[in-house]
């Protein structure tokens, strides 16, 4: 412990000794010595200036150990709070995040109820935001001790479980607390939205409550806001477009505008919740005679989709299907008419794609997922490089009998293009 090192001599004894006690502290929690980690700790507290962080850490792990941990916890926390009241707000949350370890919601709740109301507590978004969530758990237990009740009790079955979101109005008396709970945590998630306008977890958890609550035109309102406010955030945009898309998935002018900001905001977004709707809706729209007029201008809107959804590496069945099937229908129509979607394509798709395909030893079955998607991505190599497909080692899986016997149906429709490319070479 004395052992001679380079001190700096503007350095006080005290500060000395206390970075080797704090040295030793380290040591002792590596080996769990938590009885003389203790000692040491003890030794700490009784300078004035220990470092705020020694003792946060050192003691939480220590105590963690105590047959009485739980108020002996408490205790260390209040006591960390009377000498670090610059440090209250984060002594807080991990005096929280412990009891609710130890499987202590409601005391966990409580605790923040006690300070959440003062200041500077109460300017702070994420004690709000915790504690709305601790509340909403609360209410889901309670629900679910309802629910066990429910079920022995025939003549109360269907009952709404948040009620009229109204304690005050007529309601089951065993609901109440729920309520009571929810309503509580809506506001928590309302406060820590209103401090921190740009937290889309908070966002959420309130979008869902008030679902959850029956307040479904609140809840779009809730989200119309936060995008408005936050035009990047590709979550909240998301999750708006899904809910507007679910009520009313024949009526696009609705949600339209918002499917192609969650593509703009986040290119590998879903295909199945984002980018099927949006293309059916192409398709329906080139099925309709106003649609036949722009045939050109809606397939190149759903080339472009799945094009940016394969520059991500998507390896889906479906979207390799749709960009074969959507190119043959350009090329028909117009052949140059999709040049500028491979424009900075062109220099990166070839070895990204095409060029390492691999070259099967045995023969293709249609039955096999893995042959299907290697024939898609043969006969789209063909479209995209008309020239330069021979270029491609893969190229000759489409040449051999075998594969044009088993996949005859896969390639009949796109017998034209290859037409085209011997007329221009």
């Amino acid at each position: 412990m004395y052992t001679p090192i380079n001190i700096d001599p503007n350095t006080s004894l005290r500060r000395i000794y206390e970075d080797r006690l704090s040295y030793h502290l380290s040591l002792c929690l590596g080996r769990r010595d938590t009885v003389r980690a203790w000692k040491i700790l003890q030794a700490l507290f009784s300078f004035q200036r220990t470092r705020f962080e020694i003792l946060w850490k050192g003691g939480v792990t220590v105590l963690q150990t105590h047959p009485n941990h739980q108020v002996e916890l408490t205790r260390f926390f209040q006591l960390l709070f009377t000498r670090h009241s610059e440090h209250r707000e984060e002594l807080l949350l991990e005096m929280t995040y412990h009891q609710i370890q130890l499987g202590n919601i409601q005391d966990a709740y409580g605790t923040m109820m006690g300070y959440i109301y003062h200041s500077p507590f109460s300017e702070n978004p994420l004690i709000h935001g915790y504690a709305g969530m601790l509340s909403a758990h609360i209410a889901e237990k309670e629900n679910a001790n309802l629910r066990r009740s429910q079920s022995s009790a025939p003549s109360s079955q269907g009952m709404d479980l948040y009620g009229s979101m109204d304690p005050d109005e007529d309601s089951n008396d065993k609901q109440v607390p729920a309520q009571r709970n929810v309503l509580e945590a809506i506001k928590h998630f309302e406060k820590a939205c209103a401090l921190d306008e740009a937290n889309d977890m908070f966002t959420r958890c309130l979008v869902e409550l008030l679902f959850k609550s029956g307040q479904h035109k609140e809840a779009i309102t809730v989200m119309e806001d936060f995008c408005r406010r936050n035009p990047k955030n590709p979550a909240i945009q998301h999750m708006l477009f899904t809910t507007l898309y679910t009520d009313s998935p024949d009526n696009p002018e609705v949600w339209l505008e918002h499917a192609k900001l969650c593509v703009k905001l986040d290119p590998a977004c879903s295909v199945e919740s984002v980018i099927r709707p949006m293309i059916q809706y192409y398709e329906e729209m080139i099925n309709t005679e106003k649609g036949k007029e722009k045939n050109v201008s809606l397939r190149l809107e759903i080339l472009q989709l799945l094009a940016t959804r394969i520059d991500y590496g998507n390896n889906e069945i479906w979207v390799w299907e749709k960009t074969v099937e959507t190119l043959m229908r350009l090329k028909k129509k117009s052949p140059e008419a999709d040049t500028e979607i491979w424009k900075d394509r062109l220099s990166w798709w070839s070895s990204f794609l095409f060029l390492h395909l691999p070259v099967p030893s045995t023969e293709l079955h249609p039955d096999s997922e893995q042959d299907r998607l290697l024939v898609l991505k043969l006969i789209c190599a063909r479209y995209i490089y008309p020239e330069k497909y021979v270029d491609f080692p893969a190229s000759i899986v489409l040449l051999e009998e075998s594969a044009q016997k088993e996949f005859k149906a896969f390639l009949k429709p796109h017998e034209f293009w290859v037409k085209v490319i011997e007329a221009r070479l």
